[in-house]
């Protein structure tokens, strides 16, 4: 029906570049900590290591890890 709100798409909520990661990120640590909130783990998505194709990029458990091994 026209006029009806849509809830937004997974992919119209993913960040626009690395640096809107931190941003938004941040905000919701910020937001997290205001409320009274002890500890936060933040995960980051990085649009840099997502393909919308065949998903994310490094989706094993331990590939991040061994990404910044080589990279260092």
């Amino acid at each position: 029906a026209a006029g009806k709100a849509v809830a937004p798409r997974d992919d119209d909520v993913l960040p626009d570049s690395l640096s809107d990661a931190l941003v938004k990120a941040s905000k919701a640590t910020a937001a997290a900590i205001s409320r009274g909130n002890d500890r936060c783990l933040v995960e980051v998505l990085l649009p840099e290591f997502w393909d919308p194709i065949s998903g994310p990029l490094f989706n094993e458990e331990g590939d991040q890890q061994r990404w910044w091994k080589i990279t260092r």
